[in-house]
C-alpha cells in the first residue's frame, strides 16, 4: 500500500487482507467452524465486489483442500524437470483438469450461486449486526451439542443482502461506446433488456451488461428485445446467450424478441438457434402488437412488413418500442430510418389527431422520453418527429470519437431547437431514468456526477 496506495480499492488485495483479519480473530477455532464463520463474514464484500455469492463455497472448499498438498507434490517434478522432460507434469495437469471439471458442473447447478445484487451501505451494516448476534448465540451456547440447530437460521441471513423489486419503472441507458444497451425494470420485478451491443468495445455483454445487470439484483431477464441485427445492437446479447448456455450466467433468460421480417438473414437464424440452445423461447413481433406488465403497457410500433423492402433494410424494419406508465411515456427508437421512420411517423399523426378520444388518451402527450435513432445519425430524428413527440429528454448513445461524427451537428441542431434536454452516453456515461408515473428522476452514472444543469439531483413533475 506504501508503493502503491491504490491497491486499497483492488478486488483482490480487499479480499485477501479481509480473509487474514478474519483469520486472526477465528484463531484457536476448529477448522470446521473457523472456515464456516470466515465463509459467512466474507459474503457481503463478494457481494459488494460481484453482485452475487456462491452458496455451495463451503462444500466444495471442505472437498478440495485435501487436494492441493496432492497437486502441490505432483506439480514439483513439472516445475524441476518441465522442460527437459514434459511427461514429468502430466499428473499435476491432469488434476487440475479434474477439478476444473468440477467446478464446471458445480457453476451449473441451478443452486450454486445467488445473485444479491450490489448490497450498499445499509443492507451490508444489517447483515454484519444479525451475523455477529449469530455468532455470538453459535460460539457462546452452552448446549454445544446442538448449536448446529442454529445453522438452519443461515439461509434467512442471505435476503438480507439481496435487493428487491421497487415500485418505480427505471430505464437505464448503457454506456456501451458505439452501440446500443437498454434495461428497463418495471414494478414488480418484470425486465427488459432492449439490444446489447457495440463496434468499439470488446465483449460488451460480459464486461458490461451482465455486470450492470447482476448489480441491479436482477435474477432474471425476462424480455431480450433485439431491435435488429447489426453487431453494434446484438453482439452483447449474443454474449449472454452463450454465458448462459457455459453456464457462466447465474440470471434465468425468458423470451428473445425479433423483428418479424419475411425474409430474415443468417444472423437472425443464428440468434434463434442461441436463444433454443440457451432455454429460450423466441417471440417475433410487428406494428400493433403490445404487451403489459406491473402497471407498465408496452407499444410495439414497428416493424411493418407492408414496409419491408427487397433486400431487406434491417434499420427500417427494426423493433420501435414505447413504454407507458401513468403519465409517463418513453420512446426507444433503435436504428429506424427511412421507410421505416415515415411509417412511424404517419401513425403517431393518425393517432394524434384521432377523433377516437380513447384511442388517443392511451399516450399522454407529449413524450418525456426519446431515445434517439441510429446513434445521432444526420438523416434520423427529423423535425416533423420531433414536433409530434415533443420529448422532454433525449438520449442519444454513441461512443467518444467515434468515426461516423456521432451525433451530428444537424441532429443536435434540431434537438436543442424543439427545446429537449440533451443527455449522451459519450459525455455522460449511462444515463438512468425512474419515474412512479408522476415524477421522473435522471441520474448520470460517470463517476462524476455531472450532466446537463441540475436534472440528474432533481425529480420533474409530468405536466
Amino acid at each position: 500500500l506504501l508503493q502503491n496506495p491504490e491497491y486499497l480499492f483492488y478486488s483482490a488485495f480487499q479480499l485477501s487482507a479481509w480473509s487474514v483479519l478474519l483469520m486472526l480473530v477465528f484463531e484457536g477455532r476448529s477448522s470446521r467452524t473457523a472456515g464456516l464463520l470466515m465463509y459467512l463474514f466474507m459474503l457481503p464484500l463478494v457481494a459488494e465486489l460481484y453482485f452475487e455469492i456462491p452458496l455451495l463455497g463451503v462444500p466444495v472448499n471442505f472437498l478440495l483442500l485435501p487436494v492441493l498438498p496432492v497437486i502441490l507434490s505432483a506439480a514439483l517434478p513439472g516445475l524441476l524437470l518441465g522442460k527437459a522432460v514434459p511427461a514429468a507434469a502430466f499428473p499435476a495437469a491432469a488434476i487440475l483438469r479434474a477439478v476444473n471439471r468440477l467446478l464446471g458442473f458445480v457453476q451449473r447447478l441451478p443452486f450454486a450461486y445467488a445473485v444479491t445484487g450490489k448490497p450498499g451501505v445499509f443492507r451490508t451494516v444489517l447483515y454484519f449486526v444479525l451475523l455477529v448476534l449469530w455468532t455470538a448465540a453459535f460460539l457462546k451456547w452452552r448446549l454445544r451439542k446442538r448449536r448446529w440447530l442454529l445453522l438452519f437460521l443461515l439461509p434467512l441471513l442471505i435476503p438480507v443482502l439481496s435487493l428487491h423489486p421497487g415500485r418505480d419503472l427505471k430505464l437505464t441507458f448503457l454506456s456501451v461506446g458505439q452501440g446500443d444497451g437498454i434495461c428497463a425494470q418495471l414494478p414488480g420485478g418484470v425486465t427488459i433488456l432492449t439490444d446489447s451491443g457495440s463496434s468499439s468495445v470488446y465483449r460488451v455483454g460480459d464486461r458490461i451488461t451482465a455486470p450492470f445487470l447482476l448489480s441491479r439484483g436482477i435474477r432474471k431477464l425476462d424480455y431480450i428485445v433485439a431491435t435488429h441485427m447489426d453487431t453494434d445492437h446484438v453482439s452483447g446479447i449474443r454474449e449472454l446467450l452463450e454465458m448462459r448456455i457455459e453456464g457462466r450466467l447465474h440470471m434465468e433468460l425468458g423470451t428473445l424478441i425479433l423483428p418479424y421480417l419475411k425474409r430474415p438473414g443468417e444472423v437472425y437464424g443464428e440468434m434463434e438457434s442461441l436463444a433454443a440452445r440457451a432455454g429460450m423461447r423466441v417471440l417475433r413481433v410487428r406494428k400493433g402488437d403490445s404487451l403489459a406488465a406491473g402497471g407498465v403497457q408496452v407499444r410495439i410500433w414497428g416493424p411493418d412488413p407492408e414496409e419491408e423492402t427487397v433486400p431487406v433494410d434491417e434499420n427500417a424494419q427494426c423493433v420501435v418500442m414505447s413504454l407507458h406508465f401513468g403519465k409517463f411515456d418513453a420512446m426507444l427508437t433503435g436504428d429506424v430510418c427511412d421507410r421505416g421512420e415515415a411509417q412511424l411517423i404517419r401513425t403517431l399523426e393518425e393517432i394524434r389527431h384521432s377523433p377516437d378520444l380513447s384511442f388517443k388518451q392511451a399516450i399522454a402527450w407529449p413524450f418525456e422520453v426519446l431515445k434517439v435513432s441510429h446513434h445521432g445519425s444526420s438523416f434520423s430524428t427529423p423535425e416533423t418527429f420531433l414536433a409530434l413527440l415533443q420529448p422532454a429528454v433525449s438520449v442519444i448513445s454513441c461512443g467518444q470519437g467515434n468515426r461516423y461524427g456521432h451525433p451530428h451537428a444537424q441532429l443536435l441542431e434540431r434537438l436543442g431547437s424543439c427545446g429537449t434536454k440533451q443527455f449522451r452516453t459519450d459525455e455522460c456515461g449511462a444515463v438512468g431514468i425512474a419515474t412512479d408515473g408522476e415524477r421522473y428522476r435522471i441520474t448520470v452514472f460517470d463517476g462524476s456526477g455531472r450532466g446537463p444543469d441540475d436534472l440528474q439531483s432533481t425529480s420533474v413533475m409530468i405536466e
